[in-house]
């Protein structure tokens, strides 16, 4: 059977924030969608006034996505009750019809009460329960995709290794259902915090049967069907784990993530031996299970380290503090629970970091060879690659955990991007004319793990990733026009290739303004033969990219096996700036000491306008 992917999008409480909510949502949709579905989580109206209920009702609010919602601690608006009477006791409501796509666009998923289950246009089996529980709550049908509830369940933070705030409270009555459900994707909102747990394990049968004994149901003869041996073995079709994830409130002041994207294939087009319900080698036992006496510790405190006393003020002085910082950053970009390593078809770990990767040979099925576009061998093997080198990044460059990166450059690290300056900088510091920026001002942002381009990050990483590029590449920009110059900002994506994801960023001078800069790439482009086109709405995978001083964009779309001048973007600019000489980078290298001295200068400005809470070195 064919197994669709299901892209969904799930946000915490909206508050009434309806429209910055769907502008978001948009924008969202369009860098890393198309989403299949929308999962609002909590409150979407809470104590919104009439004007915004009556601009979702008349459709004056855009909502670009499939939308399924709920309610948290506040009741639904009088108005949208007064829609929902008109539902004829179907388990959801239509809210709002979209004559563009001659569909329903925003659907109410809890007409029947305070809990139900629904099954998507997708496929996808959602249960739910609205609002606070005061009691247990009704038995729902058990192996569902997703579970969605205001509160947060009790003791969710046990046997994590994240650092989960101790004073999350959760309700008991949430934890219990949640064990009864078993849903692949557990989704809640109360604690206004973001939090995407390791799996845990589900309970086993005997378990479920007094877990069950628990929850309330009016169907007592139901109930006793269901929790006898034949009920119970026809209903546990699979043996999953479960992901929990917290979400916080939609543009929160306190920047904390209030979205959260992910791939399903519906457990209705699965069978218990498929691949993608294998447990990941990270997930943990029920925490719901344990007694508070029995809480493990969760970690020690590390003299000088990050996890309990702030950021911490240190450099990578050698190689073991280095794959020290690397592990870290490895525990906290395990894979999304879709991937699925082509090399042992088992999720949780990434291909080159498979166990097995030494004793198969033979890709799976759906492996094709960048090469050659072939099945049947990996792209190591290919007899019509150039250059049959594995790719070793232990040597990489932009690699924090290789001795010979060079720490002496780096500016400030974030979650997944950091900021160094270029060793051989196009800008001469030594020459005022040209180095308008204290430090000289060219820099490189490179994401901490090693892709081989930002969108070859899995999904959950990616989305991290680009915000915080983003955010960088404006820090600079503003930081760069103090100064009177302009940001030119060039990317050069090639996947399977053997480089480190980066973008560079220069600033030059303004007398050099945007239409200069642009008819220089023009030019250089054109004498070498190619052209750039409009940027399209979604950027392929292969391509060259210069984002210029006004904000405006030259694209070009690689060619399948192109080579293309890795060096493009910094000869043209150094011929701009007249100084043909720096094209190269290795004929500018200086010492170390210098390099240290720009770094610190640089440092110093940076720092009012760095985005991101950084690391001091």
């Amino acid at each position: 059977m064919d197994r669709d992917q299901i892209k969904v999008l799930a946000t915490g409480s909206a508050n009434g924030m309806i429209e910055e909510l769907f502008t978001g949502i948009t924008k969202i949709n369009g860098k890393y969608g198309p989403f299949d579905m929308l999962l609002c989580v909590g409150d979407l109206f809470g104590d919104a006034d009439e004007d915004v209920v009556n601009a979702v009702l008349s459709g004056s609010i855009h909502v670009p996505i499939m939308t399924y919602f709920m309610h948290g601690r506040y009741p639904l608006p009088t108005a949208i009750k007064k829609r929902i009477d008109d539902n004829h006791g179907e388990s959801y409501a239509e809210i709002l019809f979209d004559s563009t796509s001659n569909s329903y666009s925003l659907l109410i998923i809890d007409t029947k009460g305070a809990h139900g289950i629904m099954t998507t246009i997708n496929n996808v089996t959602v249960a739910f329960t609205s609002g606070i529980l005061a009691s247990p709550a009704p038995a729902l049908p058990t192996d569902v995709d997703i579970l969605l509830t205001h509160e947060w369940p009790k003791d969710i933070q046990l046997l994590s290794s994240h650092k989960i705030p101790q004073n999350i409270v959760g309700s008991k009555f949430v934890a219990d259902l949640a064990m009864y459900v078993r849903p692949r994707y557990h989704i809640a909102a109360s604690e206004g915090i973001f939090l995407q747990r390791e799996p845990y394990k589900n309970i086993g049968a005997e378990e479920e049967k007094r877990v069950l004994q628990l929850l309330h149901d009016d169907k007592k003869d139901l109930r006793e069907k269901q929790s006898g041996d034949e009920g119970m073995k026809t209903r546990r079709r699979f043996d999953h784990a479960t992901w929990f994830v917290g979400l916080a409130e939609v543009r929160n002041t306190h920047k904390e993530k209030w979205y959260y994207g992910f791939n399903l294939v519906p457990l209705s087009q699965l069978d218990s031996s498929a691949d993608i319900l294998r447990h990941p080698p990270n997930t943990t036992e029920c925490p719901y299970l344990l007694k508070q006496s029995e809480t493990p510790a969760t970690g020690k405190k590390r003299d000088g380290g990050r996890e309990e006393g702030g950021p911490g003020n240190y450099l990578w002085s050698n190689d073991m503090q280095a794959k020290e910082f690397d592990n870290k950053r490895r525990k906290k970009t395990l894979p999304p629970e879709n991937y699925v390593c082509n090399i042992c078809k088992t999720p949780g770990h990434w291909i080159k970091e498979c166990p097995e990767s030494k004793s198969i040979k033979v890709p799976g099925p759906e492996y094709t060879c960048k090469a050659c576009g072939e099945k049947g061998h990996y792209l190591s093997d290919c007899k019509n690659r150039k250059i049959t080198a594995k790719r070793d990044t232990s040597a990489c460059w932009f690699c924090l955990s290789n001795p010979r990166t060079a720490k002496q450059l780096i500016v400030t690290v974030a979650s997944e991007i950091y900021l160094t300056l270029a060793k051989g900088s196009l800008i001469d510091t030594t020459d005022s004319s040209m180095s308008l920026v204290p430090g000289g001002g060219h820099g490189l942002l490179i994401s901490i793990a090693h892709h081989g381009t930002f969108r070859e990050a899995p999904l959950e990483i990616q989305v991290n990733l680009l915000n915080e590029l983003e955010k960088f590449k404006s820090g600079i920009r503003r930081m760069y026009e103090h100064y009177g110059a302009g940001m030119v900002a060039f990317e050069l994506s090639k996947p399977g290739s053997h480089q480190h994801a980066h973008m560079q960023v220069v600033p030059i001078p303004s007398k050099y303004d945007s239409n200069k800069v642009r008819m220089a790439f023009i030019n250089e482009a054109e004498s070498s033969g190619w052209t750039f086109k409009q940027l399209p709405s979604v950027l392929p995978q292969s391509f060259f990219k210069v984002d210029l001083p006004d904000g405006s964009s030259l694209f070009y779309e690689l060619k399948q096996n192109e080579i293309f001048d890795a060096q493009f973007g910094r000869k043209v600019l150094a011929h701009l700036l007249g100084a043909p000489e720096r094209a190269d980078w290795r004929a500018c290298v200086t010492n170390e000491e210098r390099e240290r001295e720009d770094t610190n200068r640089f440092r110093e400005i940076f720092r009012e306008y760095d985005p991101i809470e950084y690391l001091k070195f």
